[in-house]
């Protein structure tokens, strides 16, 4: 692991085995924001079942975990130097839960990367938690999901923001306008609605946040 430059800002990416997407999409971030790129896996080891088959066969299991766990981050970073090389990579293997693992490094990050939870097995999905929809609540920066399809080659010419009557999107917005204007896109907004008295209770202040986000201003 190269030692952190801690003057340039760092991209996290959730590394799970072969999610190519999330890694071509956190590298072209890292390029335009300037950027080095964390790779973070993290692994659990199984309680007491395994460990008492470990003690009576010898079996190391824990040092089998670290072993896969090295496995998906080589190849990612393997992934990265073949197809993304202006990218400084970091790599962090960590032993905990994923949605932990990351919440933590959320707090030293300008964004966090994953791959879509659902893109799992279902036998996998008994060990390995909804990453994903736990980290959105817990990180201290945006998260974004990257599904497997994504191709930054066939991209559509706009960023899409939806914006409910519950809650008023200052971070939301603001990442939106960034994301648009890194990448020379139209922002798109959709205001969803549930009902009249929930759209005139909000109109006034998301058309205050938008005004300000466009502007460069602070909400």
């Amino acid at each position: 692991m190269t030692p952190h430059d801690h003057d340039r800002p760092i991209i996290t990416v959730g590394v799970a085995a072969r999610e190519h997407a999330a890694l071509a999409f956190a590298a072209e971030e890292a390029q335009l924001s300037g950027s080095d790129i964390r790779l973070v896996h993290a692994y659990t080891v199984p309680p007491s079942p395994p460990g008492a088959m470990a003690a009576v066969y010898g079996i190391d299991v824990d040092g089998s975990f670290r072993k896969d766990g090295l496995a998906v981050l080589a190849d990612a970073t393997a992934v990265m130097a073949a197809e993304h090389g202006g990218v400084v990579v970091h790599t962090v293997l960590k032993q905990g839960r994923a949605p932990r693992v990351l919440a933590e490094a959320s707090a030293s990050s300008r964004l966090v990367v994953l791959g879509p939870d659902d893109s799992r097995p279902w036998y996998s999905r008994l060990f390995v938690s909804r990453v994903s929809r736990t980290l959105v609540e817990s990180a201290g920066c945006p998260v974004v999901v990257v599904p497997d399809s994504w191709d930054p080659q066939t991209r559509c010419g706009h960023v899409t923001l939806l914006i409910d009557c519950e809650t008023v999107a200052h971070g939301p917005l603001r990442f939106a306008f960034e994301h648009a204007a890194r990448h020379h896109q139209a922002l798109r907004i959709i205001h969803l609605q549930e009902s009249d008295c929930c759209l005139v209770a909000r109109h006034d202040t998301a058309d205050r946040i938008v005004e300000l986000a466009a502007s460069g201003g602070a909400a």
